[in-house]
């Protein structure tokens, strides 16, 4: 398996409907009753869509990358995500969330994180990620992600769970990835069908959840749909890349609205965090709905995108700082 460097579209379409979920879940202290179904999707499909993307997409750079050079690799992927990680635990840190006097606390920011665990975890499992995907015999990945379900299982609605299921979900990816890599899907047609049908169970176990009825087999067969659901709609775009080529070759303006968007979920979960019960909860406090939800999109986006374009210069400056 060679790294390739053509786009896949699916890949830029399902990083941008994720980071719409994630912003939208973060929006919980500002949308009114009528309007919670937009905070649906965040906390489980959003996340772990994210994290099977990501999955997906490391896939090559792994299969290329011998394991004596898995610190020249890691560190690619570090600097795109440790520049902004690092400048929100500061500010916490400033700001009275965490206090470097108490060592305990030194387990809440990077062994048991609950306000950047998402950031953080990413972190966790690209390390974790190029380990696994060395072992040669799938069988015994198999065999080491059944135990992370049951923990998960286990533990439903706990940070921790999100670690098992967000890990559970990047391997998914990743494997689906090196599986069409090596046998290449050639019809869309059946990975669609099956998204759309593991897309509606997930609609009806959640939409059972959301009404109360919080039992343990509805919230595990949420988070199988949603693996399901995320990995045949990555084969079905995989399959059909030649299509969603020659639709947004002629669409380039969509295309990097698309990209972008996408790319900025990582800054945008930032804010919102750093925001969470500050930011919103203060302009929902003060400003009526709709105005409410515009002052805090533009607020959002606004300040993800200059953190996006600080992170820019940082790895632009960290990588010349290298070469030379």
């Amino acid at each position: 398996m060679s790294e390739s460097s053509k786009t896949i579209y699916i890949i830029d379409i399902l990083r941008f409907v994720a980071c719409l979920m994630i912003f939208f879940y973060h929006c919980n202290t500002i949308l009114p009753g009528e309007y919670k179904f937009l905070t649906f999707f965040g906390n489980d499909m959003g996340n772990n869509l994210f994290f099977m993307i990501s999955g997906f997409s490391l896939c090559p750079s792994i299969a290329v990358t011998p394991v004596k050079n898995i610190h020249r690799w890691y560190f690619k992927r570090l600097r795109k995500i440790l520049p902004l990680l690092a400048a929100a635990y500061i500010l916490s840190y400033l700001l009275g969330y965490y206090s470097l006097s108490d060592p305990s606390q030194l387990a809440a920011v990077f062994i048991y994180p609950t306000l950047y665990w998402f950031a953080t975890g990413i972190l966790v499992f690209y390390l974790i990620m190029f380990l696994f995907m060395k072992i040669k015999s799938k069988p015994v990945r198999v065999l080491i992600l059944v135990p992370l379900f049951l923990l998960w299982v286990m533990r439903l609605n706990t940070v921790e769970s999100y670690y098992f299921i967000g890990f559970i979900s990047m391997a998914s990816g990743c494997m689906l990835r090196e599986g069409l890599e090596e046998i290449p899907g050639e019809k869309a047609g059946p990975g669609i069908i099956i998204a759309v049908l593991a897309f509606a169970a997930y609609m009806f176990c959640k939409g059972r959840i959301f009404s109360g009825s919080e039992l343990t087999a509805l919230s595990v067969a949420t988070g199988v749909f949603v693996i399901v659901s995320g990995c045949a709609a990555l084969y079905a775009g995989y399959a059909g890349n030649q299509a969603l080529e020659k639709f947004f070759s002629e669409k380039r303006s969509l295309a990097g609205v698309i990209r972008y968007t996408g790319n900025l979920a990582l800054p945008v979960y930032l804010v919102q965090c750093f925001g969470f019960g500050i930011l919103g909860y203060t302009i929902g406090e003060r400003i009526k709905f709709p105005l409410s939800f515009l002052v805090n999109f533009l607020l959002v986006w606004g300040l993800a995108i200059a953190a996006e374009r600080l992170q820019a210069l940082v790895v632009k400056a960290v990588t010349r700082r290298g070469r030379e």
